[in-house]
């Protein structure tokens, strides 16, 4: 998972860099805006079962029982109406979430037709997961971002501007649709299931997770579509470009954070998972307070050096979304926690007020501030969605919140001896 998310964070900011050089503010503004709209609507169209197919792909490996089929049959329907729903109301969707912008109007036109190819790829990579074959989740997520980065560095020597990197989103997309299929096929557990009754369960189990999901997903990328209400294309560049840099700070979450749901639901005595959680929780917030100095150290150098000199401003941006990128980190390695626990209807809540918070407070500041004000928007919101979801958390499952904020004397010298193993470690290597 830590090669996972370091090698789809490099591809990503190779992504960002090319895109940035390629473009002008104000294009690659417009191009975020719509693809960041893509994406939203797709996490609606897949109808929660990315969440229903990881748990039933843990299901797999210990009830050895083959869970793929259903999994396409539910997918297959699912896929094919949304695209249908986009034919039909494509047009009125792009030109309503992206009012002001019809640049980036035309470009949802084309990238919309993504969405149902990556409902698939969603589905099967995180199928994968749940059956932690990590070899396999890693080609599925890295191979489409490499095509992809494939063909910005060609579109860069050629020339080729804002239509090669429309045609490196589309690439993407397909690729990530049959790297999906091939995951959802792919059979080594010799037992079938019911296929009717699974689906249904499948579908019941995706509508139960649904409203959860789509907002915690909506709540960490709506600020990318709201800058485009508030400001104009441009500030919407600067900051995708500032949050961009910012979010390698989510580099030690991300390696951590998805595996918490699998492991918490194979606990079942609640001393261990209270253990387990608090020093995961007071752990991680030392490392993403110390990673998060860094990365402010070297923003304003690296934001120039990396995307170039007409993005050289976008370090303020990366300052301001820092502390609360931190919290954000916390607030998901919790709410990992809760959906391990079977306990997170509640965050539809946390993540309903969260986009008010985000929304209300760029309508607020934006105007006036451009990028800054939709980076102090975004902090505000992190905030407020990690103290709520705390107390989700320890009122519904008893958990301290000192045992979960507070570092203890234990995990400094744990997270010591884990570098100092590693220093040795490359040191015999080399």
């Amino acid at each position: 998972m830590v090669f996972n998310r370091f090698a789809g964070a490099a591809l990503a900011i190779a992504i960002s860099a090319l895109s940035a050089r390629m473009l002008t503010p104000g294009e690659l503004g417009s191009l975020v805006a719509a693809v960041t709209s893509v994406a939203i609507l797709m996490r609606m169209a897949s109808c929660g079962l990315g969440q229903a197919a990881q748990s039933y792909g843990a299901r797999e490996s210990t009830e050895k029982r083959f869970f793929g089929r259903a999994l396409i049959v539910a997918t297959v329907p699912v896929s094919l109406m949304s695209l249908a729903a986009l034919l039909l109301v494509g047009a009125m969707v792009g030109k309503l979430v992206l009012a002001r912008d019809p640049e980036a109007q035309e470009l949802f036109q084309v990238l919309q037709y993504g969405i149902p190819l990556t409902v698939v790829h969603f589905v099967g990579s995180l199928y994968v997961l749940g059956r932690r074959e990590m070899r396999w989740y890693l080609w599925m997520s890295v191979f489409p971002v490499l095509a992809s980065v494939l063909v910005l560095v060609w579109g860069a020597l050629e020339n080729q501007g804002l239509d090669a990197v429309v045609l490196a989103w589309m690439t993407q997309f397909v690729l990530s649709f049959l790297l999906g299929v091939q995951a959802l096929v792919r059979r080594d557990q010799p037992a079938t299931v019911t296929l009717v009754r699974t689906v249904v369960e499948l579908y019941n189990y995706g509508w139960k997770s649904f409203g959860v999901s789509m907002a915690a997903f909506a709540a960490g990328r709506i600020s990318l579509v709201m800058g485009a209400w508030f400001t104009n294309r441009a500030e919407v560049g600067l900051f995708a470009v500032g949050r961009s840099f910012a979010e390698a700070l989510l580099l030690v979450y991300g390696a951590v954070g998805p595996l918490i749901f699998s492991y918490v639901g194979g606990m079942d005595h609640p001393k261990d998972r209270h253990l387990f959680i608090g020093r995961v929780c007071r752990v991680s917030f030392l490392v993403f307070a110390v990673i998060s100095v860094g990365i402010a150290i070297v923003a304003p150098i690296g934001t120039r050096l990396i995307f170039g000199s007409q993005y050289a401003g976008s370090y303020v941006v990366v300052w301001m979304l820092l502390p609360g990128l931190v919290f954000s980190a916390q607030q998901r390695i919790l709410e990992n926690y809760l959906w391990g626990r079977a306990k997170h209807v509640p965050l539809i809540l946390v993540h309903a007020i969260s986009i008010l918070v985000v929304v209300g407070g760029g309508a607020i500041f934006a105007p006036n501030l451009g990028a800054t004000g939709i980076a102090l928007a975004s902090t505000m919101s992190f905030v407020v969605s990690f103290v709520l979801t705390v107390g989700i958390a320890t009122r519904s499952d008893g958990l301290s919140v000192v045992g979960l904020v507070l570092p203890r004397a234990g995990d400094i010298r744990l997270l010591s001896r884990r570098f100092s193993s590693l220093a040795m470690g490359l040191w015999k290597e080399r």
